[in-house]
Order: C-alpha cells, then sequence, then structure tokens
C-alpha cells in the first residue's frame, strides 16, 4: 500500500510505491520544472532535526521520485519527517521546501 494525502505519505513496510511526482511551485505560485543542473531530494529522518537521514532519493527530471522496497525493509513501523530539498543552477546549498509525515505501516 501506497498512499499521499496532504502531502504526507503512507507506506507498507517494505512495500513499492511506484514513481510519484512532487509538485513545487516558484516564487509567482507557478509550476516549477527543474532546469539542467538543478536536484531535487527527499529525504526521511526520525526527526527533522537529526543528523541520520534513513532514506534519500533523488528525483528525475520529471521530478518523480521511487520508493523500492529495500528503502523501507529495515526501517520500524513508524511516522517519520522527511523533507524535500531543491538546489538550482549555480546554488551549493540545499534549500528545504516541505516537510511532511512518513509513515510507514504494518504488513500483516
Amino acid at each position: 500500500m501506497f498512499t499521499i494525502e496532504n502531502d504526507d505519505i503512507r507506506i507498507s513496510k517494505g512495500d513499492s510505491s511506484g514513481k510519484f511526482a512532487a509538485v513545487l511551485q516558484d516564487a509567482e505560485g507557478e509550476p516549477y520544472v527543474l532546469q539542467d543542473g538543478d536536484s531535487l531530494v527527499l529525504r526521511v529522518k526520525k526527526r527533522t532535526s537529526d543528523d541520520d537521514v534513513l532514506i534519500e532519493l533523488m528525483a528525475d527530471s520529471n521530478m518523480q521520485f521511487e520508493l523500492k522496497p529495500h528503502h523501507t525493509e529495515n526501517l520500524g513501523c513508524s511516522t517519520y519527517k522527511y523533507q524535500l530539498l531543491l538546489t538550482t543552477v549555480g546554488d551549493n546549498n540545499f534549500r528545504p521546501i516541505s516537510v511532511h509525515d512518513f509513515t510507514i505501516e504494518e504488513v500483516v
């Protein structure tokens, strides 16, 4: 099982998400399109203040991510936090875009 509701992600432990896309807006509220040299990363941590990154996925050129079974199979069933981070051409720093819940659920 994989769902996204209000930007919160829920996935069954050890499941695959298929591809899912991030939707970003620029300062004018228009859809943002990745430019050559941009990178968009999804990072999952227990808490946003933690240094340890549990899952890190790089988006493809269409701003799509794919969770595979090995990303969650060794993590406990719990609610974590995920953050999207964008680096634009000529910028050396990740800029946080959003923080939301990332819940791994038990499979029965």
